[in-house]
């Protein structure tokens, strides 16, 4: 048992350090770029509902620290929300690319 338990914190251990190294690597595609599309697809499903708000969150304060941390930055960015199958034509909500962060935000 001992074992088993290193053995998943060690995958979460590189797992957690493979997702640093692509965060890293996005970070500096974006920071050599001149215009960035940014898209964001949100899971709307019921199934998620508890976690909507905190990715909501989360996605504005990524928006925000590009922005910040590239002031030169020509950012775009984009929301798709998905919903379930039985939401029938409601399935999708799209809010179509801006380059205004406080239209986005909001």
């Amino acid at each position: 048992e001992m074992v088993a338990s290193m053995s998943k914190t060690k995958t979460y251990a590189l797992m957690k350090t493979a997702k640093e190294y692509d965060i890293r690597s996005v970070v500096r595609f974006v920071r050599d770029a001149e215009t960035v599309d940014l898209a964001f697809l949100l899971d709307c499903t019921g199934s998620m509902d508890i976690y909507i708000g905190a990715a909501k969150s989360c996605i504005k304060d990524v928006v925000r620290r590009v922005k910040r941390t590239n002031s030169g930055l020509k950012l775009r960015v984009a929301v798709v929300g998905y919903r379930d199958i039985c939401d029938g034509g409601n399935r999708f909500k799209v809010l179509d690319f801006t380059s205004s962060v406080e239209d986005f935000e909001n």
